[in-house]
């Protein structure tokens, strides 16, 4: 549930296109504005220093770290990019859970949109599911409800695991 893809540069794409949209576009935001209760100065300044470094920090790709070789060791990783390699090598299915209220879950959406992510969370071992009203904890009985049913329609929708030999010897019919 909302996996945890956090580097600042995405923390920050994730505030400024979510969070501060969100906040333009609502009633609240204006109405308290009106009202003298958002401190201008200092909301400014995140703003601005959030924005200047979304638009100077050089984009990275999550393949490896800065001056790491060209094709790296999987310790030279940083950790996104090891997740998503890990994902791509593991051969079992994976249910993804996102809430829509959720600045983890928007850098996790955000950063499967990118070319690395973007063919293994549409391949067929990954299905997400979205909860677009359910905040971080899904703190709701209706949420982590919803987040029940749809694990347990995931773990019904796998293929059944192979026979393994048992542990047990069998008793002889030979007596």
């Amino acid at each position: 549930m909302n996996p945890w893809v956090h580097q600042e540069s995405s923390h920050n794409q994730a505030i400024v296109t979510k969070y501060y949209s969100a906040q333009l576009l609502s009633t609240t935001f204006w109405l308290r504005l009106l009202r003298g209760e958002v401190k201008m100065a200092a909301a400014l300044l995140e703003a601005f220093t959030r924005v200047t470094k979304l638009l100077t920090t050089p984009k990275q790709s999550a393949a490896h770290v800065p001056g790491a070789p060209s094709r790296p060791q999987p310790e030279a990783l940083d950790f996104v990019a090891r997740m998503r390699q890990g994902w791509q090598n593991k051969a079992c299915p994976t249910l993804v859970i996102l809430s829509g209220q959720d600045i983890t879950a928007d850098e996790f959406r955000l950063r499967s949109a990118q070319a690395e992510w973007a063919a293994l969370m549409h391949s067929a071992q990954i299905q997400v599911r979205e909860l677009p009203e359910a905040n971080h904890t899904f703190s709701r009985s209706d949420w982590r409800a919803q987040v029940i049913g749809h694990s347990i329609a995931w773990l019904h929708a796998l293929p059944p695991l192979p026979s393994l030999p048992s542990m047990h010897p069998q008793p002889s019919s030979h007596a």
